[in-house]
């Protein structure tokens, strides 16, 4: 019976070391995305500067190519923070312009969300820094659209 007793010991701790080992591990690999979300947020935000930089300068060419890797550094960020919400989330977001909407506005808009999201990621708020990258991702897509008009 004792012997039974000691094997039954035997494997409840070592289930338990395996299971903390995977908290663990699932804990570091979360922490790793996000770090690489956080990277992609602050590329995505100098891409934006290089944005403004462009509109004044009224180079529509550098503009879109900045708001298209922009765009594409966000998405990445979302990906990456609904990975460690553990699922995508349902969530509704709101279209930030309806009609026509000016440039200056919608990037600085961008900015703003960038910045909110970045700082609520720093935090650890994973859902509102997601719901602010989408909705930057949004936004930046109808940037792109007015350019696209603007031809």
């Amino acid at each position: 019976m004792d012997k039974y007793l000691n094997l039954t010991r035997t494997i409840e701790k070592e289930v338990s070391e395996r299971a903390g080992e995977a908290i663990e591990e699932r804990r570091s690999i979360k922490e790793l995305l996000q770090g690489k979300a956080l990277k992609a947020l602050e590329e995505a935000r100098a891409l934006l500067d290089k944005s403004v930089e462009a509109l004044l300068k009224k180079d529509y060419m550098e503009l879109k190519r900045n708001l298209w890797l922009a765009s594409s550094n966000t998405e990445y960020a979302a990906f990456l923070l609904a990975k460690t919400l553990g699922e995508k989330p349902r969530i509704t977001l709101k279209n930030p312009v309806r009609g026509e909407g000016d440039l200056d506005g919608l990037l600085a808009y961008s900015i703003q969300n960038l910045e909110e999201a970045y700082f609520n990621l720093k935090r650890g708020g994973n859902l509102e820094a997601y719901k602010l990258v989408k909705t930057t991702r949004l936004t930046l897509t109808k940037l792109l659209e007015l350019l696209e008009k603007k031809k």
